[in-house]
């Protein structure tokens, strides 16, 4: 007698239990916190998530004026509607796939209707980095457009120069009239009152972040290799120091000589001069905004 064997396989699956718990990170890039506005206002927000961004909220006022999903998360915003001199509140909410929520830090600015302008000068793209005035009244400022300006008070152009990258970072001027940028071409550069290089120095990624001068003449800046960079006044490395993401956030100085910097790995460094770490502090969430120092010294 045959028998029929019949062999019955069995496949197990095993299933991830895995879980997404991780909130996405949000920021409004433009307008920056106190800024005066007027007629139609570009709002850009900054979002990132370690699984992607699904969608990201703009809100004005608590109301919502834009729901976006997918990059640039940029909108334009008119004022022409509201008062004169009245302030307004504008923040952004970041969900990623599974619903996590991100939200980003509340900023105000105030919505002008009246004034006239002075001058305006025109550069080849967005202006988002802060104009720096020196004693000599030269007013200096960096443009997307890859370039550094320098121009009068009149809004004429003394000279400008061009990087290999977008110019967000704000300039800084030390007391010998040495102007420091940052790009996202790597690059720290200082210019001569002239407008001429007298260094460029390679850090390991995009400058985002406004350099400061300390007392000695040492530049501090921070790049999106997490590392914040102590320059001589040759421009030589003094020293570097590793945070956990200083990206965009720009140093201050305490009368100490102790330099004080925000990070996105949740932390307030406080660094020694000699570059070893004084301290740091652990926040709630990423520290974006640069420090001030009180006349009591608390940070």
């Amino acid at each position: 007698m045959k028998r029929l064997i019949v062999l019955v396989g069995i496949c197990v699956v095993f299933l991830c239990g895995c879980s997404d718990t991780e909130d996405p990170l949000v920021e409004i890039m433009r307008p920056t916190h106190g800024s005066i506005v007027r007629d139609t206002v570009e709002i850009m927000v900054r979002a990132s998530d370690n699984k992607g961004v699904g969608r990201v909220q703009i809100f004005v006022d608590d109301s919502l004026i834009s729901s976006l999903t997918s990059e640039p998360y940029t909108v334009m915003w008119r004022t022409t509607s509201y008062p004169d001199s009245s302030f307004h509140t504008l923040y952004a909410k970041a969900y990623d796939d599974v619903a996590n929520l991100g939200v980003s830090d509340t900023i105000t600015v105030i919505v002008t209707q009246t004034g006239s302008v002075t001058w305006r000068f025109q550069t080849g793209n967005t202006v988002s980095s802060s104009p720096a005035l020196w004693m000599d009244s030269t007013l200096y400022v960096g443009s997307d457009d890859n370039s550094v300006y320098a121009l009068n008070t009149d809004g004429t152009l003394q000279w400008s120069y061009q990087t290999g990258g977008n110019v967000f970072s704000s300039p800084s001027v030390g007391s010998d009239g040495t102007m420091y940028i940052g790009s996202t071409d790597k690059f720290l550069y200082a210019f001569n009152t002239g407008g001429s290089v007298k260094w460029i120095y390679e850090t390991g990624g995009d400058i985002y972040s406004s350099p400061v001068t300390g007392g000695d003449g040492t530049v501090y800046v921070g790049s999106s290799d997490n590392y914040l960079y102590a320059i001589n006044p040759d421009g030589s490395l003094k020293w570097q120091y590793q945070t956990g993401n200083i990206d965009r956030f720009s140093p201050v100085v305490g009368p100490d000589g102790t330099i004080y910097v925000g990070s996105g790995d949740y932390h307030l460094y406080a660094i020694n001069s000699n570059g070893s770490l004084k301290w740091r502090y652990l926040a709630g969430n990423y520290v974006s905004s640069s420090p001030a120092i009180g006349s009591d010294t608390t940070i």
